[in-house]
């Protein structure tokens, strides 16, 4: 393997993605990376609009996390290619999703 590369993602987004979620994203580009040959410990999201120290989100990847994240994100893209994929408005993140142009459910309260 390739040695660890040194690199951060950097969000420019006025919104800091919540904890869980930030995870699953590194842990997605973890997989990518360490698909190609990369050896990968730690990935870093790095949120330009919000002051010190909470622009700094640092994962650890480990193996177990990094297998129950592929596996949510293998279940979910099934789930989206049967078409199953119902609103769920209650949990907040309609506001943000990049689909409420097309979507029949936008209008909700």
């Amino acid at each position: 393997m390739r040695p660890e590369p040194k690199s951060a993602i950097i969000k420019t987004s006025f919104k800091v993605t919540p904890a869980h979620l930030a995870a699953l994203q590194l842990q997605a580009y973890a997989y990518i990376l360490q698909a190609q040959g990369n050896q990968i410990t730690k990935a870093s999201l790095i949120y330009l609009e919000e002051p010190e120290p909470d622009n700094f989100k640092q994962v650890n990847i480990e193996p177990n996390e990094l297998n129950n994240a592929i596996n949510l994100i293998k279940k979910t893209s099934e789930k989206i290619l049967n078409k199953d994929y119902p609103p769920q408005p209650e949990n907040g993140y309609c506001p943000n999703c990049d689909y409420k142009i097309i979507c029949k459910f936008t209008n909700l309260k």
